[in-house]
């Protein structure tokens, strides 16, 4: 098995000029902002850019029914529990961010850049 740091990445794209859709910008920001939680530090920048956004994280869970039900449940987790006590606190500022998420934030806004691509004209139209 091959450790982590031999997979090779690839960043989303998105080109503005030919799918300027709603969807398709969507679809890309959905892309990289799970590439960017993937990351170490990542979790807290994504968590701070969705509070700015007035958005909320959605972590899908997809379990077939047949494990569902009370012979599957664990005895450690309790998951109608409505305890706040193991989410990671809300990050309403940059100041909060560690070290690490704001030099990831750093290194990723390039990566940004290059990723969308679009006529500087139309985007400044629109």
């Amino acid at each position: 098995m091959t450790s982590l740091d031999k997979i090779k990445l690839h960043f989303p794209e998105w080109d503005a000029d030919r799918n300027p859709s709603t969807h398709d910008y969507i679809n890309f920001r959905n892309q990289f902002e799970n590439m960017v939680d993937a990351i170490d530090a990542g979790y807290d920048l994504i968590n701070f850019v969705l509070y700015t956004q007035g958005r909320e994280r959605v972590t899908a869970a997809l379990v077939p029914s047949s494990l569902q039900g009370a012979m599957w449940q664990d005895d450690d987790s309790d998951m109608d529990s409505d305890d706040d006590s193991g989410k990671a606190p809300q990050i309403t500022s940059y100041k909060q961010l560690s070290k690490k998420s704001k030099e990831l934030d750093t290194m990723l806004f390039p990566l940004l850049q290059r990723s969308i691509k679009a006529c500087i004209f139309s985007m400044s139209t629109s």
